[in-house]
């Protein structure tokens, strides 16, 4: 049995958040490429628990610690369930290669919006401009799914976990007093 509640509840979770993502994926693809669906609901709604569980079972086990160092275990719930989130979205952008295709179209099809409705500022049109080229030539070219952006996304994921991490762990301390 894992020792750490921190791991326990994180692995937990990235198991959770696996079956989440592929079902989005089987249920149909497109949800895939919808952020509420695939990156907010997740971390607004999934990773929370975990980290709450995670924070209110070391507090049974250590009792009363300082700010610091409860919140490290709701973190590192959030860390390891992170990190299995991102490689498993990654993994089905492996998988299915037509998704990577749907999203640039989708920022392609933004981008455009944006140029048509004008924002009166010639350099923002100008960069507009050049993001539409820059879409439309990635989209003609065939290439391999880049792991780079996952590593990025899963660093300011690892920023925005911090934030929810302080937020529980103040929760557990402030229903444990």
């Amino acid at each position: 049995m894992i020792k750490n509640t921190g791991i326990k509840y994180g692995i937990f979770g990235a198991i959770v958040l696996q079956g989440w993502l592929l079902g989005l994926f089987l249920l149909d693809k497109q949800l895939i490429t919808q952020s509420f669906y695939t990156y907010w609901l997740p971390l607004l709604v999934i990773f929370p628990p975990f980290m709450y569980k995670a924070a209110v079972d070391e507090y049974k086990i250590s009792g009363t610690k300082d700010f610091r160092q409860t919140l490290r275990v709701p973190f590192l719930a959030f860390a390891v369930a992170n990190v299995f989130f991102w490689l498993c979205l990654y993994g089905i952008h492996l998988a299915e290669p037509e998704l990577a295709r749907i999203e640039l179209t989708q920022q392609l099809h933004f981008a455009e919006d944006q140029l048509k409705q004008g924002l009166g500022d010639p350099q923002q049109m100008n960069k507009i401009r050049q993001q539409v080229n820059d879409i439309t030539a990635e989209l003609n070219r065939p290439s391999q799914q880049p792991l780079g952006p996952y590593f990025f996304s899963m660093a300011i994921w690892m920023i925005l976990g911090f934030g929810i991490s302080a937020a529980v762990t103040a929760l557990v301390r402030s229903t444990r007093r």
